[in-house]
């Protein structure tokens, strides 16, 4: 994970040349474990998302 601050534009850019790159680092940050949902769960606890399903109506 990525986690130094940036100087300049250029050296973002560097760091994340594309939008799913920096999607993917916003995601670790805000989900370390795993996006878990609380409401879907299978085992009793709780329940980790499969982003392969995200958006499919279950």
């Amino acid at each position: 994970m990525n986690t130094k601050e940036y100087d300049s534009l250029y050296a973002l850019l560097e760091a994340f040349p594309t939008e799913d790159a920096c999607i993917e680092h916003l995601e670790q940050l805000r989900w370390p474990k795993g996006i878990i949902c609380q409401v879907i769960s299978v085992d009793g606890g709780m329940g980790h998302l499969n982003p392969a399903y995200m958006g499919q109506a279950y």
